[in-house]
């Protein structure tokens, strides 16, 4: 329990302090430097918050991503954690994606418009996936790392879901490749619709990056991802480089 209200109000005052930080940085470049303020940011932000509520991060296949170029993130959404997480990995490019409700949230909405945050309705699926092709334009020409969850929401009870079609449409549109993110743990760690935060480790595995072929079925090919993920779940986080490649 005071773990729990200590990190909360962490997350608050330290939240406050980031906002105006990137807010400030974002008027003095005039709004040309968002997606690298995005890039900068965001690990400062995230990873503090980790240390506070006592959970450790272990990244793999962090090779996958050291270089900017237009690609697109995938991962599995179970946890509010994965948002974070994220954020903490503050890759090349980040271009956050964002649900289109938090638009109304003061502070918020201008914090993530400062980051060059894209809005995106996920109760819409004709006017998402064209968004995504919209966004597919921006990435390819401003070589931009987007992050998205196939999924579109969070599982409450950490089971993967179906995956919609809007992030394959956007690495389509862009030519850009798919790089998945698993992430291991951060269900048991932070549950849906639950305030506790428990102490513990989550795993991050990125894997090698795949590109959709040309001519290919979009619908047939995040199909495939899904089983490619359900597979990888399965088996739980890799201990070894060889393992991770397989």
């Amino acid at each position: 329990m005071i773990r729990t209200v200590w990190t909360w109000t962490f997350f608050v005052l330290w939240t406050g302090v980031m906002s105006v930080v990137a807010l400030t940085a974002s008027l003095l470049t005039l709004g040309m430097a968002r997606h690298r303020l995005a890039g900068a940011l965001a690990p400062i932000w995230a990873r503090p918050l980790f240390f506070a509520a006592g959970i450790t991060i272990r990244y793999q296949g962090l090779e996958h991503i050291a270089d900017r170029k237009a690609r697109v993130m995938v991962m599995n959404h179970a946890s509010t954690l994965d948002v974070l997480l994220v954020c903490a990995l503050g890759p090349p490019g980040l271009c956050p994606l964002v649900k289109k409700e938090l638009m109304y949230i003061p502070v918020m909405n201008v914090v993530f418009w400062a980051l060059g945050g894209q809005f995106v309705d996920r109760g819409n699926s004709e006017a998402a996936v064209q968004s995504a092709i919209r966004l597919g334009e921006t990435m390819r020409r401003e070589q931009l790392t987007a992050v998205v969850a196939p999924e579109g929401t969070r599982s409450l009870n950490g089971e993967l879901q179906r995956f919609k079609l809007g992030a394959f449409h956007m690495a389509h549109t862009a030519g850009a490749e798919i790089v998945p993110l698993v992430i291991h743990g951060a269900h048991q760690l932070f549950k849906p619709r639950e305030w506790t935060v428990r102490p513990g480790e989550v795993v991050a595995e990125i894997r090698q990056a795949v590109t959709i072929p040309q001519g290919a079925d979009i619908r047939e090919f995040a199909s495939g991802m899904h089983d490619s993920y359900q597979g990888w779940l399965d088996k739980g986080p890799p201990q070894t480089a060889a393992q991770l490649a397989a």
